[in-house]
């Protein structure tokens, strides 16, 4: 499926609270619709109900119900999510590095540091 990488991002990054069909389809959205090719809201929430639905009905599956009616999150359970987790985490502390060295770059003076 077309959408499956910015599902797992999105919970990833939801955590164990999980998110609900409804944002996680907006998130989905916002990520693939531009202005020159807009994309439909209920074509991408039907998409991404249909992924939810057939990639958490075993026990080994990479999401996983919440303890709420219509929450998902990523099952730690699942070989294919833990690879995923380290994954997106060694993304996140690349990003965190740059971030920090682009601060310590930063000598300009701004306005609030007086």
């Amino acid at each position: 499926m077309k959408y499956e990488k910015e599902i797992l991002e999105t919970l990833y990054e939801a955590g164990n609270d999980g998110l609900s069909v409804h944002k996680i389809a907006i998130h989905v959205h916002n990520q693939h619709n531009t202005l020159f090719s807009p994309i439909d809201f209920d074509n991408v929430r039907i998409d991404v109900q249909r992924w939810l639905l057939a990639n958490s009905r075993h026990s080994t599956a990479p999401v996983e119900h919440c303890e709420k009616r219509g929450l998902y999150r990523l099952n730690p359970k699942s070989n294919e999510t833990q690879k995923l987790m380290l994954q997106f985490g060694e993304n996140n502390d690349k990003n965190e590095d740059t971030y920090k060295d682009n601060q310590k770059n930063n000598t300009q003076i701004l306005l609030f540091d007086f």
